[in-house]
């Protein structure tokens, strides 16, 4: 059985840099991913674990008020564009 918490923490933990794939191979075996990428190794993981999953894309409009509370270094790439 997989524990579903363990799953999530090793992948999140993975650092975040882009893999030569999105495929969960690549992922694993360069130990490194993007978004998309971990959440498509996470997603069978959660399955096998009898947890339902599934992989969805979302948009979100970053301004100035929705960063308010970002790093004043993230705020500033906002306000850059």
């Amino acid at each position: 059985m997989v524990d579903a918490k363990a799953a999530f923490a090793l992948v999140r933990d993975m650092p975040y840099q882009r893999a030569s794939t999105r495929e969960p191979e690549a992922i694993i075996q360069e130990w490194r991913g993007t978004c998309s990428g971990k959440h498509y190794l996470l997603d069978p993981i959660l399955w096998e674990g009898g947890l339902e999953s599934r992989v969805i894309m979302c948009t979100h409009r970053f301004t100035e008020e929705t960063t308010a509370d970002f790093p004043p270094e993230l705020r500033e790439a906002v306000v850059r564009g």
